[in-house]
């Protein structure tokens, strides 16, 4: 029952840490974005570049926590 309960819980926190990371993803593109939309200096560039950067990094976040929920959801239905 320690092992279920364990499980559960691990899934609503990487379900948690999921939500915010998308919502990080959205605003950090919407940011992108708008840098992108003005006219382009040296600054507005490099701020864009970082931009682009994070979203990279965050999305391969996401998709790594996705896999560890799919796995922890496996592990709870053999238990």
């Amino acid at each position: 029952m320690a092992e279920k309960d364990y499980l559960t819980e691990r899934i609503k926190y990487l379900g948690d840490l999921l939500k915010i990371s998308c919502v990080f993803l959205i605003a950090i593109g919407g940011g992108t974005l708008g840098l992108l939309l003005g006219e382009l200096s040296r600054i507005r560039t490099i701020f864009a570049a970082l931009g682009v950067g994070s979203m990279v990094v965050l999305a391969v976040y996401v998709l790594s926590l996705d896999r560890q929920i799919r796995t922890l959801i496996e592990g709870l239905k053999k238990v």
